[in-house]
């Protein structure tokens, strides 16, 4: 069985819901939008938006919406064994997968999340805002068949995640990756060509997140001083817009500032300020770039208590404005 016979595309409301195919993950949704009478007063509906998946590689399938909730909604289904990598670029959603309970902010930073066996899950939206998302995921089947074709074994760091249990990685500032996502998103094409956009877009973040995953260094071959800077650099990637101070983060890991802030620096190249501020920068300009947000929004999303700290520290950065950057 291939990941297409899990999933598939549909589309919700605007002026008359049309089904393309249903999405196995949307069944009863769109079992419900199918009986709404054609009228203009969507408010009134739960959902509408356009929710869409394509499967572009053996046991490969990607995923996108950009869907606006009117009312609490949530949906089930189960995801087979494979990993998921996406990321929010508007909106907040979480998703209960096997007792664990994952949060994903609209910040536009990418998550990998794995699971090595049948899985249920509950995807439940967190916020009335509009929800816009891109990802995709690889099942257990593409890595069977691209073994013969990778004799260096490059897909090894992707392989490693083929685990029992469930595993949340955030992945942090990849630009690439981000840049990938947000433009899948906005796909400007259709037809063979918007297809092939997909395609090559997907194929392209595979490759660039094998050799991120690559240039990690696994658990077993780590120092407990590198182990204490992966462990703090995976604490920020969860959240960096929520990040406070180097005091509380060494309390979390159950060490002290100092020694955070060296093993940190030695492993890193970067110090814990540097890092966070690198972080909140990348989210930041995949979010100004996608001109959906007010610059506002984007400033308290990722992490800056007023628009005009923002602007400072994003002119500083980048040595342009953000409104200069659209």
């Amino acid at each position: 069985m291939t990941l297409a016979d899990h999933y598939a595309d549909i589309t919700i409301g605007e002026d008359g819901p049309e089904v393309l195919k249903l999405a196995d993950a949307l069944v009863r949704i769109s079992a419900e939008r199918a009986r709404i009478p054609d009228d203009s007063d969507w408010q009134k509906h739960s959902v509408s938006g356009r929710y869409t998946s394509l499967n572009i590689a053996p046991d490969v399938q990607f995923f996108s919406c950009d869907m606006q909730f009117t009312q609490d909604t949530q949906w089930q289904s189960r995801m087979p064994p494979g990993i998921w990598v996406g990321a929010l670029f508007s909106g907040a959603s979480a998703t209960r997968l096997q007792g664990v309970e994952i949060q994903f902010p609209g910040n536009g930073l990418p998550m990998l999340l794995s699971v090595g066996q049948p899985s249920d899950f509950t995807d439940i939206p967190m916020s009335m805002k509009r929800l816009r998302m891109s990802s995709f995921l690889m099942g257990k089947g593409f890595f069977d068949d691209v073994g013969a074709d990778d004799p260096t074994d490059h897909m090894r760091g992707l392989k490693n995640l083929m685990r029992p249990g469930v595993n949340v990685l955030p992945l942090g500032p990849l630009e690439v990756l981000s840049l990938n996502l947000r433009n899948l998103l906005d796909n400007p094409y259709c037809g063979a060509t918007g297809k092939l956009f997909v395609e090559s877009h997907v194929m392209a973040s595979i490759f660039e997140l094998a050799c991120h995953l690559n240039d990690c260094p696994v658990h077993n071959d780590r120092s407990a001083h590198s182990d204490l800077a992966y462990d703090a650099r995976n604490q920020i990637n969860q959240a960096p817009e929520q990040f406070q101070s180097i005091s509380a983060l060494a309390v979390q890991l159950g060490t002290n500032e100092t020694t955070l802030r060296r093993a940190f620096k030695s492993v890193m190249g970067v110090t814990i300020f540097e890092y966070v501020l690198n972080c909140r920068m990348q989210a930041a300009r995949v979010l100004v770039r996608d001109r959906v947000l007010q610059i506002a929004e984007i400033a308290y999303l990722v992490g800056y208590s007023s628009p005009s700290n923002f602007t400072a520290a994003y002119k500083k950065y980048f040595g342009h404005t953000p409104v200069e950057d659209r």
